[in-house]
């Protein structure tokens, strides 16, 4: 009895470890939603997804977000912006959410993790 509950419990841990990457349906992994983020809320992302301790198998959705994080505010910085659009694919906006909602950050800076949380909710509505 002891080892069904085991295995059990083993694979609800792995199941719930594994299921925030899954697959999306077919009709919404190419379905894209523009996200309005400030130049802060775009540093403190970055930052904030580089504060989380991630497993071997989500290393690809976290490369993919940092990485088009990065890209865009290289060019927003160049170009001098305030604001930028972020195009992101069903997807990658799940996983950063996933991501950000791991990230461990300081107290004063709750209402950009609300205001950026709030914007992919929105986003994905």
């Amino acid at each position: 009895m002891k080892k069904i509950i085991t295995v059990f419990i083993l694979f609800a841990v792995a199941s719930f470890t594994i299921a925030p990457f899954a697959v999306v349906p077919v009709f919404a992994k190419n379905k894209k939603i523009k996200v309005n983020f400030t130049m802060d809320e775009l540093a403190f992302s970055i930052n904030a997804i580089d504060s989380i301790e991630i497993l071997g198998e989500e290393t690809a959705p976290y490369l993919d977000i940092k990485n088009m994080l990065l890209r865009v505010y290289k060019k927003a910085s160049s170009a001098e912006k305030d604001n930028v659009d972020i195009v992101f694919i069903i997807p990658q906006a799940r996983n950063f959410l996933i991501l950000l909602q791991r990230a461990k950050f300081r107290g004063a800076e709750a209402f950009l993790f609300n205001d950026i949380s709030g914007k992919i909710v929105r986003a994905l509505r």
